[in-house]
């Protein structure tokens, strides 16, 4: 069952690499709900695993809260101030961060004092997995785009010399 779990959180936190639209706050919102659902029906005596779209939802929340952030920061933010920017991080990131302590807690009670561990290794791992398959499509798309050039060069300078041998027979002929 631990497998599951984590393979279920694991999966879904990684999801939304690209492409999204929202804004830290409303990602910090939904890690917030998705917490609270979590929270809620852990004190309601729900298993676990009966929980794993939310905690799937929240650790997407968390995911997107930290690189959406660090994408507003990269944007030059003109409406907010230094201070303004610094202390909202280190909010967003305490909430953050006692969420997961309670979460973490949860589900070492449940699985055992590793629990947590184990699926911090399978996300670590899936990370991985997941970075090497895009390199590996990165690297068949680069190839298949110089063969290609070399098939169409090849092409062009066999159509080339044709049109040569071509123009000199027909030259010779007239």
């Amino acid at each position: 069952m631990i497998a599951r779990l984590c393979l279920a959180i694991a999966l879904t936190k990684y999801d939304n690499l690209e492409g999204n639209a929202m804004d830290p706050l409303t990602a910090f919102g939904m890690a917030s709900t998705a917490f609270g659902a979590i929270k809620t029906a852990f004190e309601h005596g729900r298993e676990i695993e009966s929980m794993i779209s939310d905690i799937g939802r929240w650790s997407n929340a968390v995911y997107d809260v930290e690189s959406l952030h660090q994408k507003e920061k990269r944007r030059a933010n003109r409406f907010a101030s230094i201070e303004e920017e610094a202390l909202e991080t280190f909010l967003y990131k305490q909430r953050i961060k006692e969420q997961e302590n309670e979460l973490r807690t949860m589900v070492n009670m449940r699985f055992g004092p590793t629990a947590w561990q184990e699926i911090l290794n399978v996300q670590a791992q899936i990370r991985k997995d997941r970075i090497a398959a895009r390199e590996k499509a990165q690297q068949e798309r680069d190839q298949f785009l110089y063969n290609a050039a070399i098939w169409a060069c090849g092409g062009g300078i066999a159509f080339l010399v044709l049109g040569l041998f071509y123009t000199i027979i027909t030259g010779m002929m007239s």
